[in-house]
């Protein structure tokens, strides 16, 4: 039983990981929208 506390959170930090990834992706996918519209206007 000792070893699964270590696995889930392990888990759970590479979840975060990839939470925060898509994040930043999304933010800068947002960003270079806006700026390719502010061009194009």
């Amino acid at each position: 039983m000792g070893y699964l506390l270590p696995l889930f959170t392990t888990l759970l930090q590479a979840l975060l990981a990839m939470l925060f990834i898509c994040l930043v992706v999304l933010c800068v996918a947002y960003y270079i929208h806006t700026r390719i519209t502010a061009i194009r206007l």
